[in-house]
């Protein structure tokens, strides 16, 4: 089972590196024409943003500033990462 996403205190949305209708959902042709340039633009922004963002968040320290009550709204970073508390 898992917890809805505001539920979380720790989520991160990587944005696409280009445009589609909703920037929340990857979507695939019905053909699939695109689904290797969709999976393989996923694998990049994985190993690069999204463990990135992970090392960010090392140590109990730091995920408690993270979490932490002064964090609890979200406010996009710098570097395109939603970032914060629950909500």
């Amino acid at each position: 089972m898992r917890p809805q996403e505001a539920a979380c205190d720790f989520r991160v949305i990587l944005v696409k590196p280009f445009p589609q209708d909703r920037p929340e959902i990857w979507f695939v042709r019905s053909d699939g024409s695109n689904l290797q340039e969709l999976v393989e633009a996923a694998r990049d922004l994985l190993l690069t943003e999204g463990f990135a963002w992970f090392a960010s968040l090392d140590g109990v320290e730091r995920m408690l500033e993270v979490a932490g009550p002064s964090n609890v709204e979200r406010s996009r970073a710098p570097n395109g990462w939603l970032s914060g508390g629950s909500e």
